[in-house]
């Protein structure tokens, strides 16, 4: 029953997402976007003259490639004209990260649910963050990556819940080659998850290793080498006070709200009505929740784009979402004025 539960969740996910996804696949400007030139390039095997930040995640970009070979087949009847231009493969990007969200759709439904949250709460949840506001969109439509670390940040917030060691395992290997600020989630992982302490560190030398290999070889390809690529790492200190700015500034607000669009005013609505409707929600929540913030925060800072940087914590902000759609006064009213119509 279970299996069928969660193959109806993911093509739910994937049905909800596929067509703004589409509309974006056809009508974006690609040629403007640096990070979508940068991963169509290495889809292509082309690790020259690329970001030095972005050429290292190439678990999406090569499964997409592997994809794009039937489509460009399928095009090459259909559309003769299109087959040897980009098309296939933005396609094959398309699949995979439409595939990618829709698995992290499921992941966030089981995150709910494992903090006891209604199946009406959880599956708000999951529409709020998938296509609530402009990100999810975004990650399943373009030649981006985004979509492989979100996931695998949602799988980390389940797997330290239900004390689920292989879902742990594989986020720990696969999360380097994902993102370089895996790193940040690296300490959160290690105290807060009941796999032994031995074994993570075991986990985490083999993922360092496996990351440093691909690494070096990526750098012999490009031809230089892995100091460059580290000092091109650490110069995103630089960027914590841009992203301050940003974020005080009502421009950085309005950029935050495009991480849940309107579903942010429920998030807004659990801190109001006293301290009795705050805590009858936040009383269900635990350390990881609270704990996994300041690790997304660290990210946003890091980062230029603080409002996606948000975004992939959004484990966190789907669990506080549906708490406070179950726990919150005023949002047990509301369901009661459904509830008073049957």
């Amino acid at each position: 029953m279970l299996a069928y539960k969660n193959i109806l969740i993911f093509f739910f996910c994937f049905a909800i997402l596929v067509g703004p996804a589409y509309n974006t696949y056809l009508d974006y400007d690609y040629k403007s976007n640096p990070d979508c030139n940068t991963y169509m390039a290495i889809a292509n095997g082309n690790f020259k003259d690329q970001s030095l930040v972005r050429r290292y995640r190439i678990v999406v970009p090569f499964v997409a490639k592997v994809i794009s070979f039937p489509i460009e087949q399928v095009y090459a009847k259909l559309w003769p004209h299109r087959a040897n231009a980009e098309w296939p493969l933005r396609m094959a990007f398309l699949l995979v990260n439409l595939s990618l969200m829709a698995l992290t759709g499921l992941a966030i439904f089981h995150c709910c649910k494992a903090y006891n949250i209604s199946d009406s709460g959880s599956l708000l949840a999951v529409i709020a963050v998938m296509v609530g506001g402009r990100w999810g969109n975004l990650f399943a439509a373009l030649p981006l990556t985004d979509s492989l670390y979100f996931l695998i940040l949602c799988a980390v917030i389940y797997a330290i819940k239900t004390n689920n060691s292989l879902v742990i395992a594989c986020c720990i290997i696969i999360g380097p080659m994902a993102k370089e600020s895996f790193i940040f989630v690296a300490p959160f992982i290690f105290f807060l998850s009941s796999l032994s302490k031995i074994k993570q560190v075991a986990l985490f030398a083999l993922s360092g290793l496996l990351a440093l290999g691909i690494r070096y070889w990526i750098d012999r390809q490009a031809g230089t080498s892995i100091a460059a690529s580290v000092a091109s790492d650490t110069e995103h200190i630089h960027n914590i006070g841009v992203s301050i700015i940003r974020i005080a500034s009502v421009r950085g607000l309005g950029e935050l709200a495009t991480v849940l669009g309107l579903f942010s005013l429920l998030l807004l609505a659990g801190f109001a009505g006293g301290k009795k409707a705050i805590t009858n929600w936040t009383n269900q929540t635990d350390k990881i929740i609270w704990w996994f913030i300041p690790v997304i925060l660290v990210h946003a800072l890091l980062s230029t784009e603080v409002a996606r940087m948000i975004y992939l914590g959004s484990a966190v902000w789907a669990v506080m979402l549906g708490l406070i759609w179950d726990w919150h006064p005023l949002m047990v009213k509301v369901q009661g004025w459904f509830k008073s119509e049957e």
